[in-house]
């Protein structure tokens, strides 16, 4: 088992997840560098946050009386998938890895009668960019909700897009890792991406011999060019003949093209 990086409050049982998942997949090339869990403060805070504002408004809580079963389910459906999901970092992608279950037929609210079972997605380190850390803290009655993560460029379509999109942007556009410590998490992820972008150089291996077969001789190249030397003088020398009428023209052409033939 490599020797990865546990973080955010993962542990070999995280990892040994992370390598099964991989197996599963099929990927048996990829070397895994780090591995995170989503903290039990991030998973509070993440689990409330929807339904926080409300809950400090007093006018709303007759409302929120009525809804409760629902408030109840969602609450329960966002910490068990947090409980359930782990990031991993591998020299070649970042992975989402989700196993939780959720809901099923004890669910309080019909909205959340369903079971997540496993889930996943992946990115090439290539295609993220722009990795920020965010330690960011609820307002007013919120503040001490505080939410630390990871936000990071994807491409659009991306599996692992889970934030980002706007009234003029249907698509996500970033990927939210809920970490401990961000500021590490970015850092990590930088390097990994950096360290995959390096190219490779390829280095082949000639052996001695062939090369000093494969180079000519100096005396070789010399002998060639005086060869060609004489060929062009043997060929002025006929033109010479020639302009003086000393010899015809089909004699000519014919010593010509011997001496062609030669070279």
């Amino acid at each position: 088992m490599s020797r990865a990086t546990l973080l955010s409050g993962a542990n070999h049982t995280h990892l040994q997840k992370a390598h099964q998942y991989l197996i599963d997949i099929g990927i048996h090339d990829e070397e895994i560098i780090a591995v995170w869990c989503i903290s039990p403060e991030n998973i509070r805070a993440t689990s409330l946050a929807p339904f926080a504002p409300a809950l400090a408004m007093p006018c709303f809580w007759p409302q929120l009386c009525c809804l409760s079963p629902c408030i109840i389910a969602g609450y329960s459906a966002t910490k068990e998938v947090c409980d359930g999901t782990i990031y991993v970092l591998g020299r070649k992608n970042l992975y989402r890895i989700v196993d939780a279950k959720v809901g099923g037929g004890s669910s309080p609210c019909p909205c959340f009668g369903f079971t997540t079972g496993r889930d996943s997605a992946m990115q090439e380190l290539s295609g993220i960019q722009g990795i920020v850390a965010v330690n960011s803290c609820g307002e007013g009655c919120c503040v001490q909700l505080r939410i630390s993560h990871v936000s990071i460029g994807v491409p659009f379509g991306s599996p692992l897009a889970n934030s980002g999109a706007t009234k003029h942007q249907a698509l996500n556009t970033h990927f939210v890792m809920l970490v401990e410590e961000p500021e590490k998490a970015a850092r990590v992820i930088r390097e990994a991406k950096e360290q995959f972008n390096q190219p490779t150089e390829a280095v082949v291996a000639v052996p001695v011999n062939a090369m000093v077969m494969e180079r000519p001789s100096s005396a070789g190249v010399q002998n060639i060019g005086n060869d060609e030397d004489d060929h062009v003088k043997k060929i002025r020398n006929l033109k010479t003949l020639l302009d003086e009428e000393l010899i015809t023209v089909e004699e000519y052409e014919k010593k010509k093209a011997e001496i062609l033939e030669r070279i």
